[in-house]
């Protein structure tokens, strides 16, 4: 059993048959409590972040058990090696909770906001406003032959000769193509290649597919630089505009985004500018001048 396996186990046991202990993992040297626990997804998981949901299934304690122990293990060593003070170790504990603090004001004022806007109401204004971007330009289906070369080769101007007259004289396109087109595919797809869609396609043979408007319609010889193309439309999709519930999720998702980074940056911004946040610059030229001497690179 790995260590992850035996933290299931542990923890699922302890859940469900509702065991109280103090002591969750010992190993000799590092102890990890229910104490260690709660503090440990106090600091880490935010009730409201999507990793709360491991707080909601019993297997998931494990991996916070793991991470907590592994966090505690390594904090345990640097200690020992000197590299942090407790003088440092209360400076950094500060700073952190400051920073905790900020990051769950500035959640509680998204919170807020999202709790008294109506998506629903703004999505279909944001729609309303930006509809051009929801439409979806014509489709076609087709299907094509391929002679390789140039239009200017005897040769080719032969078998395309030859392409088109059986297609004039009702011969089917699969068959035709299955018989002349030079394609590679097309032993595979009988020619088919499907919607092309937009750019996907090299733009002298997206112009001349889109150019057909009837089903079955077949086009003239067509040059690129693969060689000459007899195209036939097979389907039509008309342009359209996507409708409001095809799109809605989306644009909330959007919205949310862009509001709450709004909020975050904007509350930052404000803080920065607020006019009672007097600067001593004095004070802060002496505290300069003395940093640089004592960071100063030897």
């Amino acid at each position: 059993m790995n260590f992850i396996d035996f933290l299931k186990t542990l923890l699922i046991t302890l859940l469900v048959s509702n065991v109280s202990a103090s002591e969750l993992l010992n190993d000799g040297k590092v102890s990890i409590t229910v104490k260690d626990m709660e503090s440990y997804i106090a600091a880490t998981i935010p009730l409201n972040s999507k990793q709360a949901a491991a707080l909601r299934d019993p297997a998931g304690y494990a991996e916070i058990l793991s991470n907590a122990y592994v966090t505690k293990y390594m904090a345990n060593k640097a200690l020992e090696t000197g590299a942090l003070t407790k003088e440092e170790a209360h400076q950094i504990a500060e700073v952190e909770i400051n920073r905790i603090l900020m990051r769950r004001y500035l959640d509680s004022l998204v919170n807020e906001q999202f709790s008294a806007t109506d998506w629903n109401v703004a999505a279909k204004e944001y729609y309303l406003v930006n509809k051009r971007s929801y439409s979806e330009p014509r489709d076609v289906s087709v299907s094509h032959i391929l002679i390789k070369g140039k239009s200017d080769s005897a040769e080719v101007a032969s078998k395309i000769s030859a392409v088109m007259e059986e297609l004039d004289a009702g011969n089917s396109f699969k068959d035709t193509a299955l018989k002349y087109s030079e394609d590679r595919s097309v032993s595979r797809n009988n020619g088919d290649l499907g919607f092309i869609g937009r750019g996907k396609m090299i733009p002298k043979f997206e112009k001349a597919a889109l150019a057909l408007t009837e089903i079955g319609q077949i086009s003239g010889p067509i040059e690129t630089r693969f060689g000459i193309h007899i195209i036939r439309l097979d389907k039509a999709v008309p342009a359209r505009v996507k409708s409001l519930d095809e799109v809605k999720l989306s644009i909330i998702q959007e919205l949310k985004v862009q509001r709450e980074n709004k909020i975050r940056k904007g509350t930052v911004v404000q803080v920065r500018s607020n006019p009672d946040a007097k600067i001593n610059q004095e004070v802060i030229d002496k505290y300069v001048a003395e940093s640089l001497k004592r960071y100063a690179v030897e």
